[in-house]
């Protein structure tokens, strides 16, 4: 009687938000690999085309409401040839659309302190207090999800916290950013920006489960620019009047670092884990750094440099160990494989 074939193995997915249908991790193909690549050059530029921005005269509460506006008409106009994604808009709850105006008020809290950080600090303190965002999500996923975190998140956010305090007490008295300003009130404005990045995960993370990719981005995007317009306003900030310089500046941020780079990681997170892109992080602040300098000639202190480093640092702590935890984990779930016994052998 011939012996019935084994039944499939079921694998289990390595990324948290893949969509259905997506390819195995072995099927990569070279363009994933390219896309990484160019997202890290694109968003090298992040920070400094802020800076750029802001030195062509355009006020950070223009650049903060001009993105999100700027994305979100590109978005509109995309949304327009795609009927089935305005379907799934008008199919949301209450729960749901008022989740989606939390996230995006706290996109645009993040955009607006983000820039103000620029103006008041180098771009190597910003981007390193920025990428301490996984740290932070950890902390509300403990805090508002009620979520387990293990050991290793805990050491790297003690390290992060050090740096931090490195950072902070090393730029009291400091004079940095293209306003002349003492730096500290940069790193504090760096922490905001990214507390309300964070915020805008764990909010933004259940409706992207069933939100489509562009749908998503147009609903947050549309409510950011509805905050950023709001604080506009209230600040008497002008719109307009500015010189078209700064506009062609704010174009080309928006294009690159929002539309294309943001387009880039989500079309990598099928090919890759999101621990795996999130290394990228320390990368993109080395690149800034370097670009800074060579632009605007920005030297951080010694000791600037050194608590960006550790701050950094711990942030790659819990990335790594995360990682070595999730492949433990999977080992641990997978089927123990028999050995093949040798023909012939009893």
């Amino acid at each position: 009687m011939p012996t019935p074939a084994p039944a499939p193995v079921a694998t289990v997915a390595t990324a948290a938000h893949l969509p259905a249908g997506a390819p195995a991790e072995n099927a990569r193909p070279r363009s994933a690999y390219l896309a990484i690549l160019f997202g890290v050059f694109i968003f090298v530029f992040a920070s400094p085309l802020v800076r750029v921005t802001l030195d062509a005269g355009l006020p950070p509460m223009v650049i903060a409401a001009g993105r999100p506006l700027l994305a979100w008409l590109i978005l509109s106009v995309i949304l327009l040839r795609r009927p089935s994604e305005w379907a799934s808009l008008r199919q949301l709850s209450r729960r749901q659309l008022a989740l989606a105006a939390l996230g995006g008020t706290l996109l645009g809290l993040y955009f607006m302190m983000m820039t103000f950080s620029l103006r008041a600090t180098d771009v190597l303190i910003t981007q390193a207090v920025i990428n301490t965002g996984p740290l932070w999500i950890a902390l509300l996923e403990v805090s508002v999800l009620r979520e387990h975190l293990r050991r290793g998140v805990w050491i790297g956010l003690c390290i992060s916290v050090s740096g931090g305090v490195v950072v902070a007490a090393a730029s009291i008295g400091q004079v940095g950013g293209s306003a002349g300003i003492p730096s500290l009130p940069g790193v504090g404005f760096a922490l905001l920006s990214t507390l309300g990045f964070a915020g805008y995960m764990i909010v933004g993370r259940g409706l992207r489960r069933v939100v489509p990719l562009i749908s998503y981005l147009w609903l947050v995007m549309g409510f950011a620019t509805l905050s950023s317009s709001l604080m506009l306003w209230v600040s008497g900030t002008p719109l307009l009047g500015h010189s078209t310089v700064a506009f062609f500046w704010l174009v080309v941020m928006t294009l690159l670092t929002q539309l294309v780079g943001h387009g880039i990681v989500n079309y990598c997170i099928v090919y890759f884990p999101a621990t795996l892109l999130a290394m990228i992080g320390p990368v993109i602040s080395v690149g800034s750094a370097v670009v800074a300098f060579l632009l605007f000639a920005e030297m951080p202190t010694g000791a600037e440099t050194l608590g960006s480093l550790i701050l950094m640092s711990g942030v790659l702590y819990v990335i790594l160990s995360e990682a070595r935890a999730g492949r433990a984990s999977r080992a641990k779930r997978e089927p123990a494989v028999a050995p093949t016994a040798l023909p012939g052998s009893r």
